[in-house]
């Protein structure tokens, strides 16, 4: 597993770092292939939590507190609420779900990303904070709904930069500390946790070296031609196995 580990954390603190989102889907291309759902997103969650806080302070001066307050108790509710069934389902059960989530989020953004608009309200702040939740509670994958909102709603490249990475801050604290409450984190994941922290770290690194050579809008459609691929090797495996 640690084999799989280190590119994958790597490519996760790569991604985040210059596109401003992206470690908790890379890492869970993957994990869930190499163990059970909920343990998978459960180490996912752990390890993204280093890579926001680290972010989140590295962008401090350009966050705006004012978007992230509603959105953010949007999801502390909905997440709190999937988080406490979350040790009674089934992870087999959700697999396919979650590649057909993949798949979906793949085609949007490879797709339709540049010709849906939307309006930066409350109205759209509750629709894509209520979803970050759920899937931030399954799958350990928070991000890519409450991206398409700030997107929208700042102005500048580094106003969103900072108020997304505190407000994943935030939500992954928040889940992580609720995964605690609910007994989904046990002494067998501590290992994976801490090497994953350490090879994210040094994806950050890099990521903070390249940032501006890089061509982002490249980088995004390779990973999300990667996403459709792992979402339906989910399903695959969701059927044959």
């Amino acid at each position: 597993m640690f084999l799989i580990l280190f590119p994958l954390c790597f490519m996760a603190g790569l991604i985040q770092t210059v596109t401003g989102f992206g470690s908790g889907v890379v890492i869970m291309l993957v994990l869930p292939l190499l163990m059970p759902l909920i343990e998978a997103s459960t180490i996912s969650n752990s390890i993204t939590l280093f890579l926001c806080t680290s972010l989140a302070w590295q962008y401090r001066k350009t966050i705006n507190f004012k978007l992230i307050m509603f959105p953010l108790i949007i999801f502390y509710i909905v997440s709190g609420i999937i988080l406490r069934w979350v040790p009674y389902m089934n992870s087999s059960i959700l697999e396919p779900y979650f590649g057909l989530f993949l798949m979906g989020l793949s085609i949007y953004f490879l797709v339709y990303s540049e010709r849906i608009k939307i309006k930066a309200n409350r109205f759209t702040a509750s629709i894509c904070a209520a979803l970050s939740g759920i899937v931030s509670a399954l799958f350990g994958v928070a991000g890519p709904p409450m991206v398409i909102y700030f997107l929208y709603a700042t102005s500048t490249k580094e106003e969103y930069q900072g108020t997304i990475q505190f407000y994943f801050f935030l939500t992954c604290l928040y889940t992580f500390i609720m995964r605690i409450y609910n007994g989904l984190v046990n002494q067998s994941m501590i290992i994976p946790i801490i090497v994953g922290i350490i090879i994210i770290a040094v994806g950050q690194f890099i990521g903070n070296k390249l940032v501006k050579q890089l061509d982002g809008i490249r980088m995004k459609k390779i990973i999300y031609c990667f996403l459709a691929f792992s979402g339906a090797s989910i399903i695959l495996k969701s059927v044959i196995g």
